[in-house]
C-alpha cells in the first residue's frame, strides 16, 4: 500500500499544549509588502515538491503564484503547516476540511468569513470583534488586489487540488524544539520529499533574548531545508516587518554551527506600503 504525505508523520511527537506562545490568529499577514514578496517568488525555479509554512493563509498565497514565471521540472504538490498554537490548528482543521469540498471560490470564502466571525472569541480573547473585524477586511483586500489564492479561480484551484490529493498536512509542533524538527526531516527524507521553500514569518521573535531557544530554532531551520530550498523569514522594524528571502548554499550540512554561514541573502522587500488600500486596511 502507498504511502500517503499524511501517514509520513504519524509518529511525529506534537508540542505540549501549554507551549503556545500565547498566540492568536494571523489569518493573513501584516508583513509589509506582500506583493513584491510574491512576484520574486513566481520569478524563481520552482527546486522541490513541498513548501513548509507556519500561522495563516500566507503560504497558500506563495504556493499559488511559486514558478509561475519560471520554467521548472518541479511542481509543487505538498504543503506542510508548522505552527505550536492551538488556535492555529484549529483553524487549519476547518480549512482542510474547506478546501477538500467541491465548491466554488466565492462559497470559500463567505465559509472562512463566517467561520472566523463565529470563532472569534476564541481565535482573539483580546479585542475580539475587533481583530475578527480587522482580519476579515485585510482578507477582503488581498482578495480585491490580486493577492490572496482565493482571488482568481485559477490560483484557488491549484490550491484546492492539493487537498484534495491529500498533500496538505498541519502539525502542531514548536519550531524551537530542535528534536520536533529533526522528526519533520526524518519523515520529509521517508517519503523522498524536497523542500522548495520554508516560510517562517517573525517567529523568531516571540523569544527575543533568550539564546537557548534561539540556537534551538536555527537548528530546527537548518533540519527542514534543502540545498536551495528559499527561505522567508522576517524581522520588525521602525516601519513594519519585513521578510527577506534566503537560499541555502549547497553543500553545507545541517549541523553547520552559525545559520548565517548556511544561507545567503536572496531577496528583501523594500520598507515601502504595498498599497495604500492594504496599508489602511493593515492600520
Amino acid at each position: 500500500m502507498a504511502t500517503t504525505f499524511p501517514s509520513l508523520f504519524l509518529n511525529v511527537p506534537l508540542s505540549d499544549q501549554k507551549t503556545d506562545y500565547n498566540q492568536a490568529l494571523f489569518l493573513v499577514t501584516n508583513e509589509s509588502n506582500q506583493q513584491h514578496l510574491l512576484g520574486f517568488l513566481s520569478q524563481n525555479t520552482i527546486v522541490g515538491d513541498t513548501a513548509i509554512g507556519v500561522s495563516g493563509l500566507f503560504t497558500l498565497n506563495a504556493v499559488a503564484v511559486r514558478g509561475i514565471h519560471a520554467p521548472s521540472k518541479n511542481r509543487i504538490k505538498r504543503i506542510l503547516l508548522l505552527d505550536c498554537s492551538s488556535r492555529v490548528e484549529r483553524f487549519w482543521n476547518f480549512m482542510k476540511q474547506t478546501l477538500c469540498e467541491n465548491i466554488p471560490r466565492e462559497e470559500a470564502i463567505a465559509k472562512i468569513q463566517s467561520h472566523v466571525w463565529t470563532l472569534r472569541g476564541d481565535y482573539w480573547p483580546n479585542r475580539t470583534d475587533e481583530m475578527a473585524w480587522t482580519m476579515i477586511t485585510r482578507l477582503a483586500v488581498e482578495i480585491q488586489y490580486g493577492v490572496s489564492f482565493l482571488s482568481n479561480d485559477e490560483k484557488y484551484h491549484k490550491i484546492r487540488q492539493i487537498f484534495a490529493d491529500n498533500g496538505f498536512v498541519f502539525k502542531r509542533i514548536d519550531l524551537f524544539s530542535p528534536l520536533s524538527c529533526t522528526a519533520i526531516s526524518s519523515a520529509l527524507r521517508t517519503g523522498v520529499h524536497t523542500v522548495d521553500m520554508v516560510y517562517l514569518s517573525n517567529v523568531s521573535e516571540c523569544v527575543f533574548g533568550q539564546d537557548e531557544k534561539i540556537a534551538g530554532f536555527s537548528h530546527s531551520v537548518r533540519e527542514l531545508v534543502d540545498d536551495n530550498t528559499l527561505v522567508i523569514h522576517s524581522k520588525s522594524s521602525k516601519t513594519g516587518i519585513h521578510p527577506a528571502v534566503y537560499r541555502r548554499k549547497p553543500g553545507h550540512e545541517v549541523n553547520e554551527a552559525v545559520v548565517k554561514e548556511v544561507f545567503s541573502l536572496r531577496f528583501t522587500t523594500p520598507e515601502l506600503p504595498y498599497s495604500p488600500a492594504i496599508q489602511k486596511a493593515q492600520s
